[in-house]
């Protein structure tokens, strides 16, 4: 057996372990793309088309796109700790078994990754669902005669890709 098919076969084994963390990461990648694509979109920045209250709404959602990276560096560090503690017999049997702590590291980055792989293209596919509907609600807070056309920024997808794999 590889490393990989023990960390697949360890992944769908403990499915339950796994769900949560997979859902709060999709769940906050999911709202960091939708701010991140609201941001990006070039009808947001002309200042004549959403008048000054919407100037004013694009930094006050610029400040709560930092504050969401800020809470999910925290949040994610609490997580993957919480998560790592809860496997530890689990990683003891590894060791157990033969596998060297660099080995066992390894195992750990890789499980890692595939999670924060598949909740990132999940969060970002929910994001790009949702997006139009918080472009609607923006354009009824700001009480804008039109609704803020619905626009994909590479750039955001980008941005949010970025910012969960560092």
């Amino acid at each position: 057996m590889t490393l990989r098919s023990i960390i697949i076969k360890n992944i769908r084994g403990n499915l339950n372990k796994f769900i949560m963390y997979y859902l709060s990461n999709a769940f906050v990648v999911m709202v960091f793309f939708i701010f991140a694509d609201f941001l990006l979109n070039p009808d947001v920045k002309n200042v004549k088309i959403v008048g000054t209250m919407g100037a004013a709404t694009s930094e006050i959602l610029f400040l709560c796109e930092l504050i969401i990276l800020i809470f999910t560096v925290v949040f994610t560090n609490y997580s993957v700790s919480n998560f790592l503690k809860s496997r530890e017999k689990e990683f003891g049997l590894l060791s157990m078994f033969g596998l060297l702590k660099k080995e066992i590291r390894s195992y750990i980055m890789l499980e890692n990754l595939i999670v924060s792989l598949v909740s990132i293209i999940t969060g970002i596919l929910f994001g790009i669902l949702f997006s139009k509907l918080f472009f609607m609600m923006i354009s009824t807070i700001l009480v804008l005669n039109f609704e803020l056309p619905f626009s994909i920024s590479f750039k955001a997808i980008g941005l949010t890709i970025v910012c969960f794999l560092i």
